[in-house]
Parts: structure tokens; C-alpha cells; sequence
């Protein structure tokens, strides 16, 4: 009956997918009804001796969203046994308390910058997503925490306020409003920095303000929102971390992301593990 479900909503744009994706779609109701594939481990102790020496999972990286493109994408990923994990879930497969069996593939979301269409686009997308198959998607999304002046204080920020602006006529921005709104459909935020600025060319100074007043204002975010994520994660403002990665370690971060294009992730590149861009 899940089955039938899952394949016969005639009123889905996505049909075409469906119809071309039917033998596989047992098998991932069944190991999503099951959870045969996946293995957490009760209590903190972790499931092996070691972590794993290399994690294998496609991290994507979202700009902006087109709907259609985004749903097809994860509607045919489910379709053939994919699983979506957490940014959390990822750093844990990475300790080794969270179990990946070989053969398993597994995707993390990440939305940059906070565009509009995050709002307008994917959250319908996810939205139905959820509908059509039972699966909510986790999302880290990196926010540009500016709102016009970083030396206000966010709770002071209007809820119409745009979390950035670049002077693009094409680039349009989330409001504080929607950053909670998104949060409230499993769309968690982290840190992207305070103005976007590529840290590498900066002074010390000015990098620690980029940094730090940003992961203070995504942490009055989580404190108004109720959310403690297991893991705070930093991702690099156009993925650049050449002598970053031991200042964003001292600050408390479990690890960062960067924009090199790889799904093969070990314990040295903790602090600049590759996404693949999507948008």
C-alpha cells in the first residue's frame, strides 16, 4: 500500500520519473520501512574501534533553487535506495557512531547565502517531497548574517529586514522572517560569515569580525528557535580556507565545508571537506 502510494499520484509533475523509476521503488520503501541500511548506534559509545579511514557521501551545494530541477533530483535519488543524512549524521559516520554500510549511498543538502528562491522554490519542493514519500530532508543552510549593519543587535532587526544585500539586481536575499520559517521545516542555519568576505585576503581583524559576528547572530537564531545542533559547522565564503582552518578549529567548529568537488571525505579534511555545486 506504501508502494501504490508512493507511485501512482497521477497529479505529480514528476510522473515521468516515477513511471521510469518503478523497480526500484520497492526496494526503497522497504529499506526506508525496515531500516535495514543505515545503523545509529544507541548511546554515545561509538560502533567501531576506529573511525572509518574514508566516508563516501555527496554533499551538495545550493545557491539559488529551481523547484523542478531540486524535487526531480531528490524524488529519483530516494527512488533508487539514496538516503538523505544530516550534517550532523555525516560528521557522525565520519567518528564512526554512525554505521554506512558499504554499497549505501548517501547525500547531505547545503543551501549558501540565503537567495530567495531557497524560500519561494525549495521549501515547496521539500514540502512535497515529504507528501509524496514520507522523507523529510534535512538541510543546512549557511546564512549571510548582515541584515544591513552587523552592530545591531538581531533582535532588533525587523522581520522584512534582508539577511544581505550585494547591489545584484538578480540576487535577492532571505528575510529574518524566512530564515524562521525554513527553520521551522528542518532547514537548520549555520555560519557563512557576517558579509560574504573572502577570508584569505582579509586582516585578522576584519576575518574574526566576518566570522565571529556571524556565528553570534546564527546563535541568537538557534537560541529564539530552540535548536542546538550536536555539531556547529562553518562553511567558507566562495570556499576559500588557505591558512583558515586552524582559526575556525580554535573558535569550537566541528568541522567546515569548502567548495572542492569530491564525495571522498577522511579525517584530514575535516576542516575543508568538498561539496559538489549544484547552483
Amino acid at each position: 500500500m506504501i508502494y501504490l502510494a508512493l507511485t501512482m499520484n497521477s497529479n505529480n509533475p514528476e510522473s515521468d520519473v516515477r513511471r521510469g523509476l518503478l523497480k526500484v521503488g520497492l526496494g526503497f520503501v522497504l529499506s526506508q520501512f525496515l531500516d535495514l541500511s543505515l545503523v545509529k548506534p544507541a548511546g554515545a559509545a561509538p560502533h567501531r574501534d576506529e573511525p572509518p579511514s574514508i566516508i563516501n557521501t555527496e554533499i551538495q551545494m545550493y545557491h539559488e533553487i529551481n523547484y523542478l530541477s531540486f524535487k526531480r533530483d531528490a524524488l529519483a535519488f530516494l527512488y533508487s535506495g539514496g538516503y538523505f543524512i544530516s550534517l550532523d549524521d555525516f560528521i557522525d559516520a565520519k567518528k564512526g557512531y554512525f554505521i554506512i554500510p558499504a554499497g549505501v549511498r548517501t547525500r547531505v543538502i547545503t543551501w549558501d547565502d540565503g537567495r530567495r528562491s531557497q524560500i519561494t522554490q525549495g521549501l515547496r519542493a521539500l514540502k512535497e517531497v515529504k507528501e509524496e514519500t514520507g522523507v523529510s530532508i534535512p538541510v543546512a543552510a549557511f546564512y549571510i548574517m548582515k541584515f544591513n549593519d552587523p552592530d545591531v543587535p538581531i533582535e532588533d532587526v525587523p522581520d522584512d529586514t534582508p539577511s544581505y544585500v550585494d547591489g545584484s539586481k538578480t540576487n535577492v536575499f532571505l528575510t529574518k522572517g524566512n530564515i524562521f520559517e525554513l527553520a521551522d521545516n528542518d532547514v537548520s542555519p549555520y555560519n557563512h560569515t557576517a558579509r560574504h568576505g573572502d577570508l584569505p585576503t582579509l586582516s585578522i581583524g576584519a576575518r574574526n569580525a566576518e566570522v565571529e559576528i556571524g556565528g553570534d547572530r546564527i546563535n541568537v537564531f538557534r537560541r529564539i528557535l530552540g535548536l542546538k545542533p550536536k555539531y556547529d559547522i562553518f562553511a567558507y565564503p566562495f570556499g576559500h580556507y588557505l591558512r583558515q582552518m586552524e582559526y575556525i578549529q580554535d573558535l569550537g567548529y566541528a568541522a567546515a565545508l569548502s567548495t572542492e568537488q569530491t564525495n571522498i571525505h577522511t579525517s584530514a579534511t575535516t576542516f575543508h571537506d568538498g561539496r559538489i555545486r549544484k547552483s
